[in-house]
């Protein structure tokens, strides 16, 4: 059974028991919860800052948003390391994204404190937002690390990433934006569960576009 402890301290064991049959759905099970649970903390930190229901709604939506990514990232990355020459089975590549997902939640986890007091202590839209995607880069670069272990020091290794990594980005970054909003924006006396209507130049225009 695939513990916390072996997600976080240890790459080489998760990579073992993914690649496990045995084991397999452990993975699956255990990265499950704690993309569930990352996502719904983090979910309700980046959602307080409009607090009441705006917290509840983007503790549901980003876990979902997480898991759909996955969903569809997860036969790509099979598919990638397949034509690359990496070849595993379609239950190993899929617990493989799972458990990466997994580390990246539970940083999420860990951050949901720090974006909290981030919140309370009075920042700004622009603030918080940047908070935001700081936390979900250090996440990125938690599950990146074990998908590089996993991957193993021979050739196509970084062909691999770098591919899969421009899918996971378009695959995510479109997920997050249909999902949206989390903080609520400014401009919103109510937020709505989801943003309709709106033309903000796309995911970067928005990032890049200062709220008043």
């Amino acid at each position: 059974m695939t513990t916390v402890a072996d997600l976080l301290r240890s790459k080489e064991r998760t990579t073992e028991a993914c690649a496990s049959r045995e084991r397999q759905s452990g993975v699956a099970r255990v990265s499950l919860i704690l993309i569930a649970l990352g996502g719904a903390a983090f979910g309700s930190a980046v959602g307080s800052y409009r607090g009441s229901l705006q917290l509840g709604t983007s503790a549901l939506k980003l876990p979902l948003v997480t898991l759909f990514t996955l969903a569809l990232s997860g036969p790509a990355f099979f598919a990638l390391a397949t034509a690359f020459g990496r070849r595993r089975s379609f239950r190993q590549a899929l617990a493989l994204v799972l458990a990466a997902g997994a580390r990246s939640s539970l940083v999420l986890l860990a951050l949901s404190p720090v974006l909290a007091l981030v919140v309370d202590l009075g920042a700004g839209y622009e603030g918080v937002r940047w908070a935001a995607l700081v936390a979900y880069g250090l996440g990125g670069l938690s599950a990146l690390s074990l998908m590089i272990t996993a991957l193993g020091p021979s050739r196509g290794r970084v062909s691999v990433l770098m591919a899969f990594g421009a899918v996971f980005l378009v695959i995510g970054a479109q997920a997050a934006w249909l999902g949206r909003p989390y903080l609520g924006d400014p401009r919103d006396r109510d937020v709505p569960m989801f943003a309709h209507g709106r033309r903000e130049g796309g995911l970067l225009g928005a990032l890049l576009t200062p709220r008043s």
